[in-house]
């Protein structure tokens, strides 16, 4: 299956992160094409969904479990930065980690599964009003 979700600055979503994030490529959280061309964006939304296709029909093994295919892209592909993350989510711009928490993967461990704070507290917001 698609081994890891690629993304571009044209991306539209992105898959959740999780604590695991940058210690495992595959279901932990997308990872940035950097100055990618439209083409290429739409070259990886396609290559996503024919995936997804692939998995629904059970036809798995269509798509190559090796990496090879990332490699034209290797220098341009990147985690997204726990700070990107925190604004992905709604964090506000005066968040900041605790001094004590300056190890990458502490980070990412603490925003991993994390909600979108706006959504959260519209729904509070529709739950206690009377």
């Amino acid at each position: 299956s698609f081994c890891m979700d690629i993304v571009t600055a044209d991306s539209t979503r992105c898959g959740c992160f999780t604590k695991s994030y940058g210690r495992f490529a595959r279901g932990s959280g997308s990872i940035l094409l950097e100055n990618a061309s439209l083409e290429e964006h739409k070259m990886f939304m396609k290559s996503r969904e024919d995936s997804k296709q692939n998995n629904a029909s059970g036809n798995d093994n269509q798509i190559s479990p090796t990496l090879e295919w990332y490699i034209p892209y290797q220098d341009r592909l990147r985690l997204i930065s726990p700070r990107e993350i925190a604004n992905l989510l709604g964090f506000p711009d005066s968040f900041s980690f605790p001094v004590e928490i300056s190890v990458l993967r502490k980070k990412y461990a603490m925003l991993g599964n994390s909600l979108h704070i706006p959504t959260v507290t519209s729904i509070l917001r529709l739950a206690f009003e009377k």
